[in-house]
């Protein structure tokens, strides 16, 4: 927080940056070849799709406590299921 705070930009920008971002990722991960056994790993990247969709709610509507709470239900998700895949050092936005 103190680092978009420092910046010269507002907080809408910084959050757009960030989900542009989170779609270059996902783009990246959705290109990966996929064990066999790979139902898990597409539950993680739906979730990580819902994540960035409630992420670019929350940019459009900072104010709006219902987008805030889905983005918050589908970014603990996101992380848990990684977790679960034994993606450690996915947390936080790394797993969204």
């Amino acid at each position: 927080m103190t680092s978009i705070a420092l910046q010269r930009i507002s907080l809408v920008q910084a959050i757009d940056e960030s989900n542009q971002l989170r779609a270059q990722t996902a783009a990246r991960l959705a290109k990966l070849q996929k064990p066999a056994a790979s139902a898990a790993i597409s539950e993680w990247l739906a979730a990580r799709a819902t994540a960035l969709s409630a992420a670019r709610a929350v940019s459009v509507k900072l104010r709006d406590r219902a987008a805030n709470r889905a983005y918050l239900r589908a970014s603990a998700k996101a992380e848990s299921l990684a977790k679960a895949l034994g993606i450690t050092s996915c947390v936080g936005f790394a797993s969204s």
